[in-house]
């Protein structure tokens, strides 16, 4: 299964703001969401690709749907999209507010919800990540040019 991750294309992206969410809050945080897919640059669809076709090899797992004692209706979401009966913007807000929802009561970090059409060994998918900040530091090389006034 993993060879197959290498062929994950992304199209377009939507991403909705999960703000942290606290227990012993006394004014409920409130999800922001998003109502317009992101065209994305080639830049960008290139990084997202890379990290997901790494990450999806190294940990994804087939899933298997189970009829029985179904308690979400994400895949019911899910399989809207899949069969093009719903399109990405509707669909990543209902995926928004059940995630939401379903952490009512808890307290919960703070992150992006990234809901992407993609396409995996050419057949329709749908990319589903919850991005939550790291904490630490990241050292990157920066080039600075020292300009003299003129005079």
């Amino acid at each position: 299964m993993p060879g197959v991750f290498a062929q994950l294309v992304v199209d377009e992206a939507i991403f909705h703001l999960l703000p942290q969410r606290k227990k012993a809050d006394l004014v409920p945080a409130q999800l922001q969401l998003s109502e317009a897919a992101c065209k994305l640059g080639e830049d960008v669809r290139g990084k997202i690709q890379a990290n997901f076709r790494g990450v999806l090899a190294a940990h994804g797992r087939p899933i298997a749907e189970e009829a029985e004692g179904k308690k979400s209706a994400l895949p019911d979401r899910v399989y809207e999209y899949l069969i093009e009966q719903r399109g990405l913007v509707d669909v990543s807000l209902d995926l928004a507010e059940l995630l939401w929802d379903s952490q009512k009561g808890k307290n919960t970090s703070a992150g992006l919800l990234l809901v992407a059409s993609a396409r995996l060994a050419g057949k329709r998918a749908l990319l589903i990540v919850k991005l939550e900040q790291e904490g630490g530091l990241r050292a990157q090389d920066v080039q600075a040019t020292v300009c003299a006034p003129s005079t």
